[in-house]
């Protein structure tokens, strides 16, 4: 063998994995969507560019398949944030603008 190895990543497992965030920027509702392999808890938390948690709520029993959320992003000032989903199995971060 010559020493390279070639990485193949099937990209329908990627993309189930995925956190979605849109319309991203956004100065009203945003949409969340993940999917769940397995049936959890999870909590959807907010934080600032200084690390400090602005928002949390944990929603109960999700079931296993595509999950959306529609969160008011008005409730929040204009910047930057990180939205997290977070369960026992996984944890998921994106960037949220807020305008």
């Amino acid at each position: 063998t010559s020493g390279n190895s070639t990485f193949t990543a099937d990209i329908n497992t990627i993309n189930k994995t995925k956190l979605n965030v849109y319309p991203n920027p956004t100065s009203g509702i945003v949409n969340i969507s993940y999917n769940l392999k397995n049936e959890e808890e999870i909590i959807l938390e907010i934080y600032n560019t200084c690390g400090q948690q602005v928002y949390s709520k944990k929603e109960f029993s999700k079931p296993a398949g595509l999950q959306n959320i529609a969160f008011d992003a008005s409730l929040l000032t204009s910047g930057v944030y990180t939205l997290a989903i977070k369960t026992t199995a996984n944890n998921w971060n994106e960037r949220l603008v807020v305008q």
